[in-house]
């Protein structure tokens, strides 16, 4: 199993004093001016805040589960999986 971040962002770009759009901002460039972010970015950023500081994350359990699966020696009892879901239904 492999974990991605497949996040798919609206570039930035760079916007003159006027607050008419220019070209897109590159990484390290000095564009004058002021940048303008995407509603979507700001709520996926204010979001990612959220969960971060959400007090129900047990980073250490996550760290570890996470290491498991990428050395490759995470299992999943299918016997208790299968059971938890017949009882959900």
């Amino acid at each position: 199993m492999e974990i991605r971040n497949n996040l798919q962002l609206a570039p930035l770009r760079a916007v003159s004093s006027e607050g008419s759009q220019t070209s897109p901002v590159r990484a390290g460039g000095s564009t004058p001016g002021e940048l303008q972010v995407s509603d979507s970015a700001r709520e996926l950023g204010q979001l990612a805040k959220l969960v971060h500081a959400a007090s129900g994350i047990r980073q250490d359990k996550v760290d570890a589960i996470r290491s498991q699966i990428e050395s490759g020696s995470y299992h999943v009892n299918l016997d208790k999986l299968a059971d938890r879901m017949s009882s959900e239904v």
